[in-house]
């Protein structure tokens, strides 16, 4: 049924992986991450789809919902 899948099941649970501990990455990311145990430069197409296949849901923080943790800025939201 198609082309046979770039990345094996090692290499889904890898993936698996990476994300619980760093939910928050970007695929962009997880390919750096991915690389760095298997050895192979995996795209973002086929990042997402093996996240497709792991049913994980896109979640991407926006720049200001990570400032909004930062120490610096919660003090400044309570002073108002």
């Amino acid at each position: 049924k198609g082309r046979p899948s770039a990345i094996d099941e090692d290499g889904l649970e890898t993936i698996e992986n990476i994300i619980k501990t760093k939910p928050s990455i970007t695929l962009l990311e997880l390919s750096r991450e991915f690389f760095k145990t298997h050895r192979y430069v995996a795209g973002r197409s086929v990042l997402s789809r093996a996240c497709q296949k792991l049913n994980l849901g896109r979640k991407k923080l926006s720049v200001f919902a990570q400032e909004r943790e930062r120490s610096d800025v919660k003090k400044k939201g309570t002073s108002i």
